[in-house]
Order: structure tokens, then sequence, then C-alpha cells
């Protein structure tokens, strides 16, 4: 079962989204796993966490596209709920501007 963490800022880039920037106040990052079982010859079953792959999502006010980091570039991410870091991660950024609601929604795509 994936985790689902809320996170009220985020720096992509090196540049800082505080907030007040966030149109619904936060964004969600989900955390799923990848497992793969092995059985030993002994008859045991060993359960093996792969990798855990990481989405955050959030909308923000006016046009962020410049976050965009393009196809299949990662840049670093961190995203913080108050003061505590939630996540930290290399990830691939989708910005798209809306221009009807003056936001856009940022899509971070990452492994861990």
């Amino acid at each position: 079962m994936a985790s689902i963490l809320p996170f009220d800022n985020a720096t992509i880039n090196s540049v800082d989204i505080a907030a007040s920037e966030f149109v619904n106040s936060s964004g969600t990052l989900t955390e799923q796993g990848s497992d793969k079982s092995v059985t030993t010859a002994d008859g045991r079953i060993h359960n093996i966490r792969e990798s855990i792959n990481s989405q955050a999502q959030f909308e923000c006010y006016g046009d962020q596209t410049s976050l965009d980091s393009g196809t299949g570039t990662g840049v670093t991410c961190a995203l913080k709920d108050g003061e505590t870091t939630i996540k930290t991660m290399t990830g691939v950024v989708t910005a798209t501007y809306n221009a009807g609601n003056n936001s856009t929604s940022i899509s971070i795509t990452g492994d861990s």
C-alpha cells in the first residue's frame, strides 16, 4: 500500500516555493514500493524492496513553467511540511500552466 504525505512548501532546483504560493495550501507526495519475493532452497520466502517510486503533485499560483526540468532531466527537489523536510530527491519535474486559472500544476517523479 502506498504512503501519502502532505507538504506545504518546496524547493525545486534551488527555487523556493512558499506555502502562500500553493493553490490548495498543500501538495501530496505518494511513496510506492516496488517489491519482489525470492524462495530459497530451504523453502523460506524472502521479500525484498527493490525501490521506492516517488510521485509529488501540487498546484501553485502564476506561471511557474520555468521549473519544468525537461524530458528525462532530473533536478534536486526538497519537499517540506513547515520546517520539516519530508523528502529530498532527484526528480523529473513537469510544469503545466493553465492561463484560465493563472496557476501551474507541478508533478515530480523520482526514485529512491
